[in-house]
């Protein structure tokens, strides 16, 4: 029997009117909750215990990062840093929390680092939670290109060359506004720039660091803020979906494809197939 989205009584109800059909009399069952397995959280990435974890009572960030072990370290000691023995530290600044599609508004390093209680949230359920690995050399290329992704960092690279990395911009591209996203993602800096003036050599090339979003836009915005909105958004749903595909494996009895938290806004489309040169 189906009883999801039913309350206790109801599901008792339900039960009660299929025993009819088996026992004579009116049976009466008193039904008891044991555990709520329908509310999540995902704690994904540089976690020492990422996965897919039960919400059965209210919770804050904290408490749900201390269920995941903290951040990850090559020693278990999350003070590690500089060298190979830092390598799987969490990087706090381009850490983040989805919601229903959407970046929320939290600075893990004030959170982590500065003690700051007005950061540690109350989650919901299905939001997720992302620790970014802190030596990562990758730019995101995301938006109106043909193959959006991740594309890797080596001294030099431009924006341009990014661009050119995910096999350039598609036809309905909007090409005098493309946005350039730096720094912590909970305090952004943020540039537009005429990629036509690049490419005709009026504008000297962007050159890039690690970290660094591209958000090429398939209309304009009035203003500069809802580009950053846009991109920053474009950006955490990318991770998460990229995030939960390499842990479905082991959260779901091998089962395949891409499995999304239910409600939080972030969805799949497949990337169209790079053209061959």
């Amino acid at each position: 029997m189906d009883v999801w989205g039913l309350t206790l009584g109801q599901a008792a109800q339900l039960m009660e009117h299929e025993m009819t059909k088996y026992i004579r009399g009116q049976p009466r069952l008193s039904v008891t909750l044991r555990e709520v397995g329908s509310q999540r959280v995902w704690l994904l990435g540089r976690f020492q215990a990422p996965g897919v974890y039960a919400m059965a009572a209210p919770m804050t960030l904290l408490e749900a990062i201390s269920m995941a072990g903290g951040a990850m370290t090559f020693t278990g000691s999350r003070d590690v840093s500089g060298g190979p023995l830092g390598e799987e530290l969490a990087d706090l600044k381009h850490s983040f929390i989805v919601r229903k599609g959407q970046l929320l508004p939290v600075d893990f390093q004030r959170l982590m680092n500065g003690g700051d209680p007005s950061q540690n949230i109350y989650l919901q359920p299905d939001d997720f939670v992302y620790f970014a690995p802190a030596f990562a050399k990758e730019v995101y290329v995301l938006g109106a290109v043909t193959q959006p992704k991740p594309v890797p960092y080596s001294q030099g690279l431009t924006m341009a060359q990014a661009i050119a990395g995910a096999y350039g911009t598609i036809r309905d591209a909007y090409l005098t506004h493309i946005c350039v996203v730096r720094g912590s993602l909970a305090q952004p800096e943020i540039v537009t720039v005429n990629y036509k003036d690049v490419v005709s050599g009026k504008m000297a090339d962007i050159p890039l660091e690690p970290h660094d979003i591209i958000y090429v836009p398939f209309t304009p915005y009035r203003y500069l803020r809802k580009y950053a909105e846009i991109a920053l958004n474009t950006f955490v749903s990318s991770v998460a979906i990229n995030a939960g595909t390499r842990i479905l494996p082991h959260q779901a009895n091998g089962a395949a494809g891409v499995f999304i938290p239910v409600g939080s806004g972030v969805t799949v489309t497949p990337p169209p197939t790079p053209p061959i040169h």
